[in-house]
């Protein structure tokens, strides 16, 4: 889920005074409501959505947090001798009530337990289905009650399914 949610982070060395990472942290948040990049983005096709570095220091912070028992659980379940083996993610299963659809159901956004939680779906790695029928992205609306089978808040899922 981490990749997910941070794409291509940039980050600086410990010790970098905080009037710098401030400064950073404004030019990154300036940059991306910037009309030439945004601009240049949407020519690009690349979709353009900040993540605070406060943010990404929050979602580092907690993971360094993991208990070393934990960790020690995970030893040996990846090797990399020579060439780097895939690493599966869990697959999880949020449902709820469709709240929002955006970009021709490219972005589809449910309540789930009082939490907006959106899927990204792709017309050829995402499996549709309303009411048991494979259907095209664009088929679901909002009121629709849906499950989405993905990796978590933010990420491609791999199935949508819903019902009327």
């Amino acid at each position: 889920m981490v990749p997910g949610i941070m794409g291509r982070p940039f980050m600086m060395a410990p010790g970098v005074p905080k009037a710098r990472v401030q400064a950073m942290r404004a030019a990154f948040a300036a940059m991306v409501k910037d009309p030439e990049f945004l601009k240049d983005a949407q020519r690009l096709r690349r979709e353009i959505e900040l993540v605070t570095g406060e943010e990404i220091q929050a979602l580092v912070e907690e993971i360094a947090k993991t208990p070393k028992d934990k960790l020690a659980a995970l030893n040996g379940l990846f090797k990399f001798k020579g060439k780097v083996e895939k690493v599966v993610l869990p697959i999880v299963k949020h449902a709820g009530k469709v709240v929002a659809t955006k970009r021709g159901g490219r972005r589809i956004t449910i309540d789930y337990n009082g939490k907006k939680r959106r899927a990204n779906v792709s017309g050829s790695k995402t499996k549709v289905m309303v009411d048991g029928k494979k259907v095209k992205r664009k088929a679901v609306k909002v009121g629709m009650n849906c499950t989405f089978h993905y990796y978590g808040h933010k990420t491609t899922a791999k199935q949508i399914v819903c019902a009327n």
